[in-house]
């Protein structure tokens, strides 16, 4: 699904309580989104040489990168000029300006670290930096009816399969995204899951809806 503002009211539209969906790096990306200075384009292609070779995920690499972007976008300045005063500021202003959550200021917080530690070999501009504590909060979770209309609401079976998939299995996007035919055991009702969070493998539980649609799917 494409994820613009025409397919969020599709998805509020289906219940009748109001649904959080947080966008917060999508909106203070397309906000400072902009042409890279050459100095620029330098630093983020060192930050993600760096994650690589350090054996970080595609999806770490992309996150970090994003957060360094936003991050020298905010201060205007090559990061070995700053200080620890400009690094707290800009995570004052994701949390006082833009509400940002706990959990994303401390993966911003992880990639400047990385970017200082690994890239500029200088732990001490942000050695001691405060995280905010971590937030406790009790998951939204759907009830029946929500998940049926949720599942009816889709016409495409491949997308169908692919929700299916997903919320019987307790998959991530990436791992659906991932997913191969031969990993879905039919006979045994097991999902296999290569390489996902932490470069892991696991199985996971394969429902007999999902496996019917998945079977439908097929044969269109």
């Amino acid at each position: 699904m494409p994820n613009n503002s025409k397919t969020l009211s599709r998805i509020n539209a289906l219940f009748d309580r109001a649904i959080l969906i947080d966008n917060t790096g999508l909106a203070l990306f397309s906000e400072q989104a902009g042409k890279l200075k050459p100095w620029e384009q330098q630093t983020l292609d060192k930050l993600r040489d760096a994650l690589r070779l350090k054996g970080y995920s595609s999806k770490t690499i992309k996150a970090y990168i994003g957060h360094i972007r936003r991050f020298i976008s905010f201060n205007e300045s090559n990061p070995p000029e700053l200080t620890k005063a400009d690094i707290d500021n800009y995570l004052l202003y994701l949390l006082d300006d833009h509400n940002c959550s706990h959990s994303y200021t401390n993966q911003a917080i992880s990639a400047v670290k990385f970017l200082y530690s690994e890239v500029y070999d200088n732990n001490e501009v942000c050695f001691d930096i405060s995280r905010p504590q971590k937030e406790k909060r009790l998951p939204e979770i759907l009830n029946k009816d929500e998940v049926v209309k949720l599942l009816e609401a889709v016409s495409n079976i491949k997308h169908k399969a692919i929700m299916c998939l997903i919320y019987s299995s307790g998959l991530r996007v990436g791992e659906a995204v991932r997913l191969k035919v031969t990993d879905i055991d039919s006979r045994r009702m097991l999902v296999h899951i290569v390489q996902g969070k932490g470069k892991k493998d696991r199985y996971t539980i394969l429902s007999e809806t999902a496996d019917r649609i998945e079977n439908t799917k097929r044969v269109c």
